[in-house]
């Protein structure tokens, strides 16, 4: 048995003068799945704004919203409605470092990027 679900979120910046804003990249779209079929999605933002949509490299839909005028106020309102296919998902276990709040990833060791650059790729050529 399937279920639709509809959601609407919105997000307000409310600052103590008119500002410009700058870009914002905004990631509330839902990705359809085995179990998922995304049935309406949109984003309203105001003050006016110019809009494009891209994906992230994993493959998430980010829209990438630039405020055209000065404002004191940035809204954002995202809705969507899905249809939730009734499928049971497998029961995955969960990795011990995500059972507690807050949850900190390790930052990845440094990369050395001398072994990049031009005089070391030189000898090469």
């Amino acid at each position: 048995m399937s279920v639709i679900l509809e959601v609407e979120h919105v997000t307000t910046c409310h600052c103590a003068k008119e500002v410009t804003f700058g870009t914002h990249r905004v990631a509330f779209h839902p990705r359809a799945a085995h179990d998922i079929r995304v049935l309406h999605a949109d984003l309203t933002a105001s003050p006016h704004c110019r809009q494009h949509w891209i994906h992230d490299v994993f493959s998430n839909s980010v829209a990438v919203v630039e405020p055209l005028v000065p404002a004191v106020t940035l809204s954002f309102t995202a809705r969507f409605a899905i249809e939730h296919l009734g499928v049971k998902n497998q029961k995955l276990p969960v990795d011990p470092a995500a059972e507690n709040a807050p949850m900190c990833a390790q930052a990845p060791p440094p990369i050395d990027a001398a072994a990049f650059s031009w005089r070391a790729l030189s000898g090469m050529l």
